[in-house]
């Protein structure tokens, strides 16, 4: 009997999974993986190898303090300004300026937002300690309110809502008057509301101002002091961190005490099961849920996507772990596929839009700001990046395969060095698996064309699809993709495996 020749094509997509059974996963879900480490889901399709980070200001926030940068703000596009110790700086790229230092210490994060009353875009800062500091972006001068109540002396968190600034301190929500920075003078329109729990996150969204507490979750609904009404959104579920909290792609994400969720589902739901962005990858969102953990997050607008950082200051910053969750419809919250960084250690985080610019910022242990989203290292070290397929069975785990040939079709922006392996039947221990090969190439890249692993070059370009005649046999197969080089981005798209059928088991 002739043999029997197949060709199986495989589309990356579904992101990284540890919610299903190995053969379940490779049986529905071949394209996506059971490692995917500094690789992101693409909007676009595929998985693509994350850009690096690199120091926004050569020298450091202040070497003369041990203390740690507990936050930055992106001021513009050249501007940050961030707190360390009790100090805060400016840099415009060339060295750190003191420009204010508060009265008392103890404060472990900032916490800030923009607005502009009067024609002068501002920041109000709040620090869980101190009063709050105004900062001026064009002629950046920073001043105290010294005359603030102690509702709001000691604020840990503050949003500007309709045209008030609001602080929450404890379980107390306190307003300014509108329009009026510092005037806290109930007749002019500025008040105090207790919101029964402490508070744990504020956002202003769809024009309402979502409050996050311990244990549940309102909304603020009106425009003044005398039409505020406070709603309940649900009353099973709060946050852990206001700095988990970010709006992506027409909803909210945030971390509660059982993942990472969204808001949109939890006010439909009500449920703790039905609203969890984090379910593909549960297991590991529980095992950094912890009160105490100082967790970080931003938002990448032309991505779609949310990238959350659980800092642990005893870990070296190359094992600093991280997760990105990428969203591809807005009008469905399950479509979301998750990736995981490692080498990212970051303490504090801000992005900002500058038209069809995103500046996004991080601080660290060492006294750095860093700039995310730029060149193609982590601060000088090469970007470890794994891509691992889940054992594939193609059709009939009960059915020997035989493979001989492999082609991958990617997408690279510049000279690419990708060790790529075939591995068989959960590669038990002392198996004999074929060997890994390397695929290497250079220069532009091509739009069309093929080229052979093994160490060749592609005349002068590096080709979209590569392909490689390889001999294994197994019943079930996984295909990995790795390096630890200096490279640019690349998007691997999808495989086609050329087999025949051998006998059944």
């Amino acid at each position: 009997m002739p043999t029997q020749w197949n060709t199986v094509p495989i589309k990356f997509e579904g992101g990284w999974r540890t919610d299903l059974g190995r053969l379940e996963q490779g049986l529905q879900y071949p394209g996506s993986a059971t490692r995917l480490i500094n690789f992101e889901p693409s909007i676009r399709g595929g998985y693509s190898r994350i850009s690096g980070f690199t120091k926004f200001d050569n020298t450091n926030v202040a070497p003369s303090k041990a203390d740690p940068v507990i936050g930055v703000v992106v001021v513009s596009e050249t501007t940050a300004l961030a707190r360390k110790g009790d100090t805060y700086y400016t840099s415009f790229g060339s060295g750190w300026t003191q420009k204010a230092i508060v009265g008392r210490t103890g404060a472990t994060r900032i916490n800030f937002d923009s607005y502009n009353f009067n024609g002068n875009e501002k920041f109000v800062i709040v620090d869980g300690q101190e009063d709050p500091l105004f900062y001026t972006v064009g002629s950046g001068t920073a001043s105290f309110d010294t005359n603030a109540p102690s509702d709001v002396t000691g604020a840990s968190l503050v949003k500007v809502f309709k045209n008030h600034i609001f602080f929450a301190k404890d379980n107390i929500l306190s307003f300014t008057a509108p329009y009026e920075e510092t005037n806290y003078d109930t007749g002019d329109g500025a008040g105090v509301i207790n919101i029964g729990a402490t508070i744990t996150g504020l956002i202003v969204f769809r024009d309402q101002l979502i409050i996050f507490t311990t244990s549940s979750i309102k909304r603020l609904d009106g425009n003044t002091s005398t039409d505020f009404v406070l709603q309940p959104i649900t009353d099973n579920t709060g946050c852990l961190s206001p700095y988990t909290i970010q709006e992506v792609g027409g909803d909210i994400l945030y971390l509660g005490p059982d993942g990472v969720r969204w808001l949109s589902a939890t006010a439909k739901n009500n449920d703790f099961g039905l609203d969890r962005a984090s379910a593909n990858i549960q297991d590991e969102i529980l095992k950094i849920i912890n009160p105490n953990n100082n967790y970080a997050s931003i938002v990448i607008r032309s991505k779609n996507q949310y990238r959350l950082f659980n800092y642990v200051s005893g870990i070296d910053k190359t094992l600093s772990e991280g997760f990105i969750a990428t969203k591809y419809s807005e009008q469905d919250v399950s479509n979301i596929s998750w990736s995981q960084i490692i080498g990212m250690k970051v303490y504090s985080a801000h992005s900002r839009q500058f038209l069809d610019k995103e500046i996004i910022l991080f601080t660290s242990s060492d006294g750095f700001v860093y700039r995310m989203e730029t060149g193609n290292t982590f601060d000088g070290l090469p970007i470890k990046f794994v891509f691992e397929t889940p054992y594939m069975p193609i059709n009939d785990p009960r059915i020997r395969k035989t493979f001989y040939k492999h082609s991958l079709y990617l997408k690279s922006q510049g000279i690419l060095d990708l060790t790529c392996r075939l591995k068989f039947d959960y590669d038990p221990s002392g198996s004999i698996q074929p060997p890994p090969f390397t695929l290497l190439g250079s220069s532009d890249v091509s739009v069309y064309g093929s080229a052979v692993y093994g160490g060749a070059y592609y005349s002068s370009t590096i080709a979209d699809t590569f392909i490689n005649q390889t001999v294994g046999s197994g019943f079930v197969v996984s295909l990995s993709y790795e390096g630890n080089i200096v490279t640019p981005p690349f998007i691997i798209n999808h495989t086609v495996l050329e087999f025949s059928i051998n006998e059944r088991r």
